[in-house]
């Protein structure tokens, strides 16, 4: 390992390892911006006290944080497929008698607990542990393992309510990695941390700051991901991409269209256990003309950062098409999916993207905005246009 330690990273380090000789906690918290080198600091840790790769387990809350992990060389699963197993149960209903139709007993998939890991586990590592709720976070310490938990204080609050951890982290990282510092993404994320404006210019040969007057849709359709910050402009760019620039007028989804899905359904995985939640955005595989009946029709799936498909999957047709202010929030048994070409920051979180656009949006006050620029610079890993 090569990479030179900065003075907090060392100081890091020191805590860290004392943290791990004494166990006065069963918890470690470090919170540090993009850049910052809190993967790195782990990284350390882990060769110093002499665990082998695989008595390390790195969990993250979204499928693709776990992809980022694993292509660091890390043994890194999703919390679900991690601490819980997928079960039947029988639906009871308000008098305690089980559901029954046609006769027959209804079932549901459910959660639960694992009654223990692996032995080899020894440490367990949770990455954008600010996503993190305080049930599952309840359920990750039953275990009784020695947690270490990475996040980022200046990200926006999670959509689901207040996070468990890092609320007061052991470590808080501001300084930059030597090796990132001159990253054009980095020093645009540092100066929206830091509540500057952001001048429209040329920063490196990757990143770009425009007026929003000179759009084009060639900037739209070469990005991964556009990111905005209201779900009115959402739903308008998602709709001009649509029809004016991809030229789709067809009344369902058709192959290659992106899609993101908008309500869990842990009763769907595929490989390790990667499972249809809230968030998973990805790209259309196959439709079933044949399947349409008004109010559903089945797809297959594919998230974005893997080759595998959820197949003939019955989404909710009126939900995908109805306008945002009129979308039904009742919970049936469809599949509800939106269309993805742009998506909020908050819907962002937890995921990278090589190529990103970002259509700036004035939203919430000082301290909010700050947050959801930053959000959405950190989201790219290579290219990013600002657009404001």
């Amino acid at each position: 390992m090569d990479i030179e330690l900065n003075g907090q990273q060392k100081e890091a380090l020191e805590k860290s390892h004392e943290w791990w000789e004494r166990k006065y906690n069963q918890v470690f918290e470090i919170s540090g911006p993009a850049g910052s080198g809190k993967t790195t600091i782990v990284d350390y840790l882990i060769k110093n006290i002499g665990l082998a790769h695989d008595e390390v387990l790195f969990m993250a809350y979204v499928g693709k944080a776990t992809m980022a992990l694993t292509l660091r060389g890390n043994n890194a699963k999703t919390i679900h497929s991690s601490i819980y197993d997928l079960v039947e149960v029988p639906v009871i209903d308000e008098n305690g008698n089980y559901y029954k139709k046609n006769g027959r007993v209804i079932m549901k998939s459910v959660f639960e607990k694992k009654e223990k890991l692996p032995e080899h586990i020894k440490l367990l590592v949770i990455d954008e542990g600010s996503m993190i709720n305080k049930d599952i976070a309840k359920d990750i310490l039953s275990f009784g393992l020695p947690v270490i938990v990475l996040g980022d204080l200046n990200q926006l609050p999670p959509v689901f309510g207040e996070p468990y951890f890092l609320i007061k982290p052991d470590v808080i990282l501001t300084q930059i990695m030597r090796q990132a510092e001159n990253d054009p993404i980095i020093q645009l994320s540092q100066m929206a941390l830091r509540g500057e404006d952001i001048p429209i210019a040329k920063y490196g040969p990757r990143c770009f700051v425009i007026d929003k007057e000179n759009i084009t849709d060639n900037m739209l359709i070469k990005s991964d991901v556009v990111i905005c910050g209201k779900n009115k402009t959402r739903e308008s760019i998602n709709n001009y991409i649509r029809k004016s620039i991809k030229k789709i007028d067809k009344a369902y989804p058709i192959v290659g269209e992106k899609l993101i899905c908008r309500q869990n359904n842990w009763s769907m995985s595929i490989l390790n256990n990667f499972f249809l939640i809230n968030g998973l955005v990805g790209y259309v595989e196959d439709v079933y003309l044949d399947t349409y009946n008004g109010r559903s029709i089945c797809i297959d799936f594919r998230p974005e950062f893997l080759n595998e498909c959820f197949k003939k999957i019955p989404i909710d047709y009126e939900f995908l098409f109805a306008p945002m202010h009129k979308k039904d929030n009742r919970r049936n048994y469809l599949d509800k999916f939106e269309f993805a070409y742009a998506i909020t920051a908050h819907l962002a979180q937890g995921s990278q993207y090589e190529k990103v656009f970002i259509y700036d949006e004035k939203i919430g006050d000082k301290e909010y905005y700050r947050k959801w620029l930053y959000t959405a610079i950190t989201r790219a890993s290579k290219y990013l246009i600002l657009a404001k």
